[in-house]
């Protein structure tokens, strides 16, 4: 029987000690299963690290995206095969590649996979300052909304995944009248005074509810990364990428917007440091950002 390590992060959104020991006892008619939970930030990756070195066949997460990210940057590089169960509140990453948002719903095709000997999928992984990411990543505006919603815990519980929108809103109402601090070098071009730099290693940016919000329309997790630059904070500028991030998705169409389709990598300096965001979670601040494209990086059963 394969050697599995399931890590859990006990604090994130669907996760309960009793959703932890049905999927934990589900899994082991595939699984020889150690069960490990998370207890500070970064843990998991020294615990996914750890057991691609020791020499675990699988492992699983169960947890938000924070959560997987931080396997992931355990087990980038390795043959290490990654299956992720949705645990937090948008499960992002488990969505994309094409989980339900239920854990019993999604553990259950998992398990089936396990128990045909499904090969992995391998799939492309995006590389910010030597931290990888699954599915988004930016700079300015974007992780500063990030970094506004995982201060306000309050507003979360009442709004949910759409706090994003509210806090997008509100603080580029805060930021009115500034300069973009960003200067982004992609594709031959530099781009100056730019309000917030969105890069994407897979579509969609997020789900609000059951729609996809789709800051970078085009972006193929087989491919390169895919960016989208907006040069203002100007709330009509923020509304018109919105609606096109819910519909039309043609950023080309918004005057102060650029969009870029599968790059080998591209970099945004800044004057002095801004947010910056990996996956949805606050990663602190920099003054230079590189992003790049990193073929092949994981192995993924889901």
């Amino acid at each position: 029987m394969r050697r599995g390590l399931l890590v859990f992060n006990p604090g994130a959104t669907r996760v309960s000690p009793r959703m932890r020991d049905v999927i934990a006892h589900a899994l082991s008619d595939e699984l020889k299963l150690d069960v490990v939970e998370t207890k500070r930030r970064n843990h998991a990756t020294h615990l996914a690290a750890g057991a691609a070195h020791e020499g675990f066949d699988v492992v699983v997460c169960f947890g938000g995206d924070g959560t997987l990210n931080e396997v992931i940057n355990g087990l980038a590089g390795t043959d290490v095969p990654l299956v992720p169960i949705p645990g937090g509140g948008t499960n992002v990453f488990a969505r994309t590649m094409g989980l339900p948002k239920d854990p019993i719903d999604a553990t259950s095709i998992v398990l089936e996979k396990l128990h045909n000997g499904a090969e992995p999928r391998m799939i492309n992984l995006g590389k910010m300052n030597g931290r990888m990411f699954a599915f988004c990543a930016g700079a300015a505006l974007d992780a500063q909304v990030v970094h506004n919603v995982e201060q306000a815990a309050g507003t979360r519980r009442r709004f949910g995944e759409w706090s994003f929108v509210t806090h997008a809103v509100t603080t580029a109402l805060r930021m009115q009248g500034r300069r973009g601090p960003l200067r982004v070098y992609a594709d031959g071009q530099v781009i100056e005074r730019v309000a917030a730099a969105i890069v994407c290693n897979s579509r969609p940016y997020t789900f609000l509810g059951d729609r996809m919000f789709d800051v970078c329309p085009l972006a193929d997790i087989e491919k390169g990364l895919d960016a989208t630059i907006v040069r203002t904070i100007a709330i009509p500028t923020i509304l018109r990428v919105v609606i096109a991030a819910f519909g039309s998705g043609d950023f080309n169409k918004i005057r102060k917007a650029n969009a870029f389709h599968d790059l080998d990598g591209l970099r945004v300096e800044a004057d002095r440091p801004v947010p910056v965001q990996v996956d949805g979670d606050y990663a602190g601040t920099a003054s230079t950002v590189e992003f790049e494209s990193v073929p092949r990086a994981l192995a993924v059963i889901a």
